[in-house]
Order: C-alpha cells, then sequence, then structure tokens
C-alpha cells in the first residue's frame, strides 16, 4: 500500500464500550483487480452472511477495505459495521460503482448459453 492512500478513521463504541479505532482506506487499482481475481475463484465457498449481510458489501470486502480483522469483524453488529462501510463507501466510490455493476450484469452471463452449438 502507497503512503499517498486517503484514509478516515472510525471510531465504534463511544460511551461506556471500550472504543475501536478502524483506519478505512481507498483500495488501489491493483487491489480492486486482486478482489475481482479472488472473488472469481471463491464460485464454490460462499459464506451467506459474509456475502449478504450488509447487502451492498461482503464482510470480506470491509476487511479488504479497512484495518478490521476477521476476528474483529465478528465480534461487531451489523449497525457498527454499517459505520466503517459508510466511511468505506465514500472513499472507494469507485468500487461500490464497479461492484454493483458486475452484479447486475452477472445474471445476463450465467443465462447465455457457455458455447453456441454448430449446426450438423
Amino acid at each position: 500500500m502507497s503512503g499517498l492512500a486517503v484514509t478516515r478513521t472510525v471510531v465504534i463504541g463511544e460511551g461506556g464500550e471500550a472504543p475501536l479505532a478502524v483506519t478505512v482506506r481507498e483500495l488501489t487499482v491493483g487491489e480492486i483487480r486482486a478482489w475481482l481475481a479472488d472473488v472469481q475463484k471463491a464460485s464454490d465457498s460462499v459464506d451467506v452472511i459474509d456475502v449478504m449481510l450488509l447487502r451492498d458489501v461482503s464482510l470480506q470486502d470491509v476487511q479488504r477495505m479497512s484495518s478490521l480483522a476477521a476476528e474483529q469483524v465478528e465480534g461487531l453488529a451489523p449497525s457498527q459495521l454499517r459505520e466503517v462501510v459508510a466511511a468505506a463507501r465514500e472513499l472507494n466510490e469507485d468500487f461500490f460503482a464497479l461492484r454493483a455493476g458486475l452484479l447486475s450484469v452477472i445474471p445476463a452471463i450465467q443465462s447465455e448459453p457457455s458455447s453456441a452449438q454448430s449446426p450438423a
């Protein structure tokens, strides 16, 4: 990661809870390419909670854009994770647009025949 990455700190658990400072950062083009490669490889090992809990971003995506470790994500409530996602969305507008675009074309790609049959 470059020292020039745009970051924002989100503090979770102010008040009675011990606060947790989460650094959210903008993904680089290379990191977005790596994300897409990871998504393409992971087609058989889908965790429904990971993919669908936060609707427009997976829990792994949240980890990729923040300083949160997997164990920390598991210990947070969805409302707390949404605070992190809000900052991530602001810093990664292009990533979220790409993700939404890909999700919108996947059904069309999956419904197309895998290969055109040639006449006999």
